[in-house]
């Protein structure tokens, strides 16, 4: 796996889209988990298009990118300056590495409470946890149906 930046991780190898627990049935034709964000969101691949798709989590919404490229999304899409500050959210991720240190593979930083619960997002509040209970756990908390 190749931990960037400290700011996302993508797989060796697509993981199943099932691993994401609620988000299966959400995810549609994008089955191949390609990697997430040390926050949570999560990057998917369409297997038969090679489209990308991102699923944010928390606010939960599927959104499907033009992007059809391995190198395009790996070289383009996670390097661009608005992908850095506002999906990535770099700067938090500094921050929240400052407080709990780096991640290990299988890992995700977690606001506690959750936004939608009234957490702040600040770095203090974040703890780590595994990616996997993360996605189907936040998704659940939002009604996501499986």
């Amino acid at each position: 796996m190749e931990i960037n930046q400290a700011s996302y991780m993508l797989f060796p190898s697509p993981e199943p889209v099932s691993k994401l627990g609620v988000w299966e049935r959400h995810a549609g034709n994008f089955t191949d988990v390609v990697g997430y964000s040390a926050l949570g969101d999560f990057f998917l691949r369409d297997p038969k298009t090679g489209q990308y798709a991102v699923i944010f989590a928390i606010d939960p919404e599927l959104v499907p990118l033009s992007i059809f490229d391995n190198k395009e999304f790996n070289s383009g899409y996670l390097q661009q300056d608005a992908v850095r500050e506002k999906v990535l959210r770099e700067e938090r991720v500094k921050s929240i590495i400052e407080l709990l240190g780096p991640l290990s593979i299988g890992q995700v930083y977690i606001p506690v409470p959750y936004p939608f619960l009234g957490g702040d997002e600040s770095p203090n509040s974040y703890v780590i946890g595994d990616v996997w209970t993360y996605a189907d756990v936040v998704g659940q908390m939002q009604g996501l149906e499986p």
